[in-house]
């Protein structure tokens, strides 16, 4: 079974719009939380979502690509980084909408199915 599937699967028309279209905190019943601890969390969030990312980036790149990447990002620039990026047709815009998505979806897979077990 794929992914879109299991997503269809777990969840209702509304509920994958509401993924795509509402505040990930919102959607877990956070939106109590303070503002310096949102903002923790999504500094977590942003995190994992830039470390998926850089692996997929890397996962695309031949190995004298990969080379090329680590020199860029041990060097720290940007514009080699966007060329580097160019040159093997990656869009990193893309990259972090599809990884946010992803991120998104499997953070309320899981809680939908917490949610779900039975309480002791």
């Amino acid at each position: 079974m794929d992914s879109t599937q299991q997503v269809n699967d777990l969840f209702s028309p509304q509920e994958i719009e509401d993924i795509i279209q509402k505040d990930i905190l919102d959607l877990m019943g956070m939106d109590n939380l303070t503002e310096e601890k949102r903002t923790e969390l999504y500094d977590k969030m942003i995190n994992t979502v830039e470390e998926r990312v850089f692996m997929r980036i890397d996962a695309t790149l031949d190995e004298a690509g990969q080379a090329e990447l680590k020199q860029v990002l041990e060097s720290g620039g940007k514009e080699e980084f966007d060329a580097l990026l160019a040159k093997n047709n990656i869009s990193v815009e893309k990259l972090f909408a599809e990884e946010a998505l992803i991120y998104k979806t499997q953070l309320m897979s899981l809680l939908k199915t917490a949610q779900q077990q039975p309480k002791e």
